[in-house]
């Protein structure tokens, strides 16, 4: 287990300033770096947690993506849909902007989509990817935009204003999908998800901003697919069922989904839904761990 302390790196992208967290290796890195990107709504600090479980000789910069975290709000888009692809090319631009060697591309729910763009638009950056419950449906469905809401999404109407990040951890801890997270990923969310607001704090990525990121999964996402050369390693929440539970967060993803790369593996988390490496960060830093390990036997 690690306990280094991240550094914020800024860099500029599409003119907005953006944060990526830096936990430098001790000593010489042992691997590619990895480049750990998180869901919707989320931000680069909910890896924390997971980047302890990993060895201090591992590279890690965990991003915030635009409108998330301490990285920099994008202007309202027009049509009222940020689309996912549009992530993966800021991803790919950040792996630029640091001039880092080919990464480990590891991206949670939207970003495993958006991590499939990034590596289209920027493959010299990337090694391999780990795309963890990556919200990519079969071919027939995903190759149909969703359709734009004419009113905001229901998320746009989450509530925006909190006396403390203590507030907002009480009130999210016992509310689906929040209390099967580990309550460390919990705090860490609540910390660095808010920004100071008056005498009170904020959502950093703001409710009406969260609403035009829903619903954004891109057509060409197979187009996108076909293109990857590198490994792909995926790893699947359990799907729905019958007996789903109140409040169960099953799997996003297609199961076929990793026979249209070029060279893909598929995994199953067992007993777990879509937010497995946030209830179990010991889960998460295995699977990256396990997705080094591959790299540097290559």
């Amino acid at each position: 287990m690690s306990q280094r302390e991240p550094i914020e790196r800024h860099v500029t992208v599409g003119g907005l300033d953006l944060v990526a967290w830096e936990w430098a290796p001790d000593g010489a890195p042992e691997g590619p770096p990895v480049i750990l990107v998180h869901g919707i709504g989320l931000h680069g600090r909910t890896w924390d947690r997971v980047i302890r479980e990993l060895p201090a000789s591992a590279w890690v910069f965990a991003l915030d993506l635009s409108g998330h975290g301490a990285s920099e709000n994008p202007p309202h888009p027009e049509g009222g849909q940020i689309w996912w692809d549009a992530y993966g090319r800021e991803i790919a631009a950040v792996a630029a902007a640091l001039d880092l060697p080919p990464a480990l591309g590891v991206g949670h729910s939207m970003a495993g989509h958006s991590m499939i763009f990034a590596a289209e638009a920027a493959p010299e950056r990337f090694s391999s990817l780990l795309l963890l419950d990556p919200t990519v449906g079969d071919p027939e469905r995903a190759a149909v935009a969703e359709e734009t809401p004419a009113e905001p999404r229901p998320v746009s109407r989450r509530r925006n204003e909190w006396g403390s990040p203590d507030e907002m951890f009480e009130r999210f801890r016992s509310r689906s999908p929040f209390d099967a997270w580990d309550e460390g990923v919990l705090r860490d969310y609540c910390e660095y998800g808010l920004t100071k607001s008056g005498e009170g704090y904020a959502l950093a990525c703001p409710p009406s901003l969260e609403g035009t990121i829903w619903g954004g999964m891109s057509p060409d996402v197979y187009r996108a697919i076909a293109s990857i050369e590198v490994p792909v390693h995926i790893v699947r929440a359990e799907p729905r069922t019958e007996h789903d539970p109140p409040g169960w967060t099953p799997s996003q993803t297609w199961p076929g989904v990793h026979e249209y790369f070029a060279q893909a593996t598929d995994e199953l988390a067992a007993g777990r839904g879509h937010f497995f490496a946030l209830e179990a960060p010991e889960l998460g830093a295995r699977l990256i761990e396990q997705a080094l390990q591959r790299a540097t036997a290559r």
